[in-house]
């Protein structure tokens, strides 16, 4: 049968790749023709095969037919769990998508706190604004924490049931984003980030700490919030009430 096949590996950096390949790995240099350049012995695939397919095989040994595509995917925001080689990564061509804004669904109304005390301002901000900055913050080299891009954030990250809720998603933040920013992201800064550029309030010294502050006070400091940032919230909220 010389019809195309379509094998399709969603997230394989989910996975150890090397292990979930096995003997195949070596089966993924092809020629012009799309076969595998170089045959393995494996009886475990061979005495799967039928008479026929059998017959048609150059010898005992397997190949990947020219008929086979594979496409894998790969999710470079919200960790990987495995890295994957150059060795592996060279015998695909790979296209870049970039991440996309969060569609009206998923892109609800949320509160940001400014200030301490009796000084606190509530902004409402949409989960795309919050999701694009914190984005840009983890990466930024400059002015932000120098983070790899698999520590950003996908649009559904977090999944908003009812995007008129702000109480409830402003829940889902604190019970779902919050762990994920201070364990993965802000603790990362040691080892790999700007050291003296935190993503958090630098009064707040624990996730204990951060959790409770939530609902009463800013918990971002004022190098991830920005003046151009405030200033921008401060016009909405004028406008708003305009």
């Amino acid at each position: 049968m010389n019809d195309p096949v379509l094998l399709i590996l969603e997230e394989m950096s989910r996975a150890n790749v090397a292990a979930v390949f096995g003997d195949i790995f070596q089966l993924l240099d092809r020629n012009q023709s799309g076969k595998s350049d170089y045959g393995i012995d494996n009886d475990l695939i061979y005495n799967h095969l039928d008479k026929e397919a059998q017959d048609n095989l150059d010898s005992e040994k397997i190949k990947i037919p020219e008929n086979l595509y594979i496409v894998g995917t790969v999710n470079t925001s919200d960790q990987n769990v495995f890295p994957m080689d150059n060795a592996f990564k060279r015998r695909f061509s790979w296209k870049y998508v970039s991440i996309e804004t969060p569609d009206d669904e998923n892109n609800p109304e949320l509160t940001i706190k400014v200030g301490k005390g009796n000084q606190v301002t509530e902004y409402l901000v949409k989960w795309s604004e919050l999701l694009f900055k914190l984005n840009e913050f983890i990466v930024n080299r400059d002015k932000g924490l120098g983070l790899t891009e698999d520590k950003q954030l996908g649009p559904y990250f977090i999944k908003f049931n009812d995007t008129n809720d702000i109480k409830t998603n402003d829940e889902l933040i604190k019970n779902k984003l919050l762990q994920y920013l201070w364990d993965d992201v802000q603790n990362s800064m040691a080892a790999f980030g700007n050291a003296n550029i935190t993503l958090f309030d630098k009064s707040i010294h624990s996730f204990s700490e951060l959790y409770e502050c939530y609902d009463k006070q800013q918990i971002f400091s004022n190098e991830f919030l920005g003046k151009d940032y405030l200033d921008l919230l401060s016009q909405e909220a004028d406008n708003h009430e305009e």
